[in-house]
């Protein structure tokens, strides 16, 4: 799903998040690449307020261990090993 400048305004973002969404993906991105850029940039919440807003996909992502402080994944996620948070 490609979500565009004006697809996420729709959506009532706060003006903070909206700059960076402006500044990082001004061309706009794809849903999954755009919630781990959130992520990666520490803006947890701001990845949770865009998948509350957009819903789930049907992909689905497997793996054998995660050793992250924050996921977010908007299908469904198959951990085969062990889930390590860093919190």
């Amino acid at each position: 799903m490609e979500l565009t400048k004006s697809f996420v305004k729709h959506k009532s973002p706060c003006a903070d998040g909206f700059r960076w969404f402006l500044r990082h993906h001004q061309d706009g991105s794809d849903y999954q690449p755009l919630l781990n850029a959130l992520v990666s940039a520490g803006r947890v919440d701001d990845a949770y307020w865009l998948l509350t807003q957009f819903g789930p996909t049907d992909a689905v992502l497997k793996v054998d261990a995660i050793d992250a402080e924050a996921i977010v994944f908007a299908g469904t996620l198959e951990v085969e090993g062990n889930m390590k948070s860093l919190v």
